[in-house]
């Protein structure tokens, strides 16, 4: 064991993807969970020491300079943090109709807990070996574009965005690099894919990029925003906002039933309608278009 990374929520999701990438690449991985269950474990057994899992909290900031002494007392060492960990609000919501505790929370748990973790842990890496800082955010983050009905989580990821470049600048001369990866939507069921597909993006890919900045040898790739599958030049990036474009487009000929079909249909064409894919499907005499939200359903391969 060469290297040691600190995974923010490193045991589902994302960033158990991210957790197996680095244990596979030879990595130690203290991988976070706001619980420490006794089976929790983002990886099979077999890594002989390699994966400690660890508590830290976002909202609670004792856990801060506790998970950063753990991972020093288990691995004697940390080289990387890979700031996956950030809420989510699921709700679309406008600027007008947030709640302060819901903007609140999305600053909280993308911005402040990240930045202090950030500052917690900078003595130990900068005494490391090509010290590394990933963030984690959305496509449009770097630009700070416009989420429409996501005011909130949006501003917090721009936020981290500017960070990290500051980040990147004061800590250029120590040899810390730092770094944030802004995927595209990627599904629930393909976070935690470690294969990869040649239709979407899916977990592994995410990890792969970020394994890569992590590596000893990209001392010079720092302050960087990379975006991870989205279309660029969009009108709508043009325009200031940002619509992450969908990973998944089921393919023309895959099978699909519309809410309130009796029967399974194929899918004659695919478009995309702002930020989502639709699909003109037909039964009998009857052809609609149909969303993502209209489906039941998984895709079946024809």
């Amino acid at each position: 064991m060469e290297r040691v990374a600190l995974v923010t929520a490193g045991t589902t999701g994302l960033g158990r993807a991210i957790t197996k990438t680095l244990l596979r690449a030879g990595y130690g991985v203290v991988a976070t969970s706001r619980r420490v269950a006794a089976d929790e474990d983002p990886d099979p057994p077999g890594k002989d020491g390699h994966l400690l899992v660890a508590r830290w909290d976002s909202s609670d900031r004792d856990t801060d300079p506790a998970v950063i002494e753990e991972a020093l007392l288990h691995f004697g060492r940390l080289d990387a943090l890979v700031l996956n960990a950030g809420p989510y609000y699921r709700t679309p919501v406008s600027v007008a109709d947030t709640s302060d505790g819901v903007f609140a929370a999305m600053l909280e748990g993308n911005l402040s807990a990240p930045f202090r973790l950030i500052r917690a842990a900078l003595p130990t890496l900068r005494a490391g070996s090509h010290p590394r800082v990933v963030t984690v955010g959305y496509v449009g983050a770097g630009s700070a574009l416009g989420w429409p009905q996501r005011g909130a989580y949006a501003s917090a990821k721009a936020g981290l965005a500017a960070l990290t470049r500051t980040l990147a600048e004061e800590e250029r001369h120590r040899g810390v690099t730092a770094n944030m990866v802004c995927p595209s939507d990627i599904r629930t069921h393909d976070k935690t894919s470690t294969e990869p597909t040649p239709d979407r993006p899916v977990g592994a890919d995410v990890a792969r990029l970020i394994r890569f900045l992590l590596d000893p040898e990209a001392d010079h790739l720092t302050g960087q925003v990379l975006e991870l599958a989205f279309a660029p030049g969009s009108g709508a990036a043009q325009a200031g906002v940002a619509i992450p474009v969908p990973a998944r487009q089921r393919a023309v000929g895959s099978v699909v039933r519309p809410n309130g079909w009796p029967t399974p249909v194929p899918v004659e064409e695919a478009r995309l309608d702002g930020d989502e894919w639709r699909y003109r499907v037909r039964t009998g005499d009857t052809t609609a278009w149909v969303g993502e939200r209209d489906l039941a359903g998984e895709v079946e391969t024809p």
